[in-house]
């Protein structure tokens, strides 16, 4: 049974996931790597949560590029692509999206996070004018609140 915190992955292969996410979003000028603004890992737990349903092209990514540390190629992203272009797509996508998900890298873009944004006075009027929602007023309600 997979444990919630790894999420099926061992320690050889959450060291290669550190070593690629290093690789895929490093420091730059003003930014910090994805080990700096996820240093104990928990935004990286997250994201493969998120990703579950690809733990298994994940794992095998993972798996094919973890040999090749210490022989060169980990520095060329044309070659990681080059060994599973569907796995490194989604390997890019779940350290992508958990580097832009880190609070540090949100504090430095300057994105406040999901803030209330309540239509301000005036506002639905515009948008109500000349019929311009009519099309969509017509469909009615498309969901309902959840119980609660």
């Amino acid at each position: 049974m997979m444990d919630d915190l790894d999420h099926g992955l061992s320690e050889a292969q959450r060291a290669t996931l550190h070593s690629l996410a290093e690789i895929i979003t490093p420091a730059t000028p003003g930014f910090p790597s994805a080990a700096e603004a996820d240093p104990s890992g928990a935004v990286l737990d997250m994201a493969l949560a998120e990703l579950v349903r690809d733990r298994t092209a994940i794992v095998a990514y993972v798996d094919a590029v973890a040999h090749l540390w210490g022989k060169g190629v980990q520095q060329d992203l044309e070659a990681l692509e080059a060994i599973d272009p569907a796995g490194f797509a989604v390997v890019c996508d779940l350290l992508v999206g958990r580097y832009l998900s880190c609070r540090a890298v949100w504090r430095l873009l300057g994105y406040p996070g999901r803030v209330p944004a309540p239509p301000a006075q005036g506002e639905v009027e515009l948008y109500l004018r000349d019929d311009l929602l009519a099309p969509v007023v017509a469909r009615g309600p498309i969901y309902t609140m959840p119980p609660g």
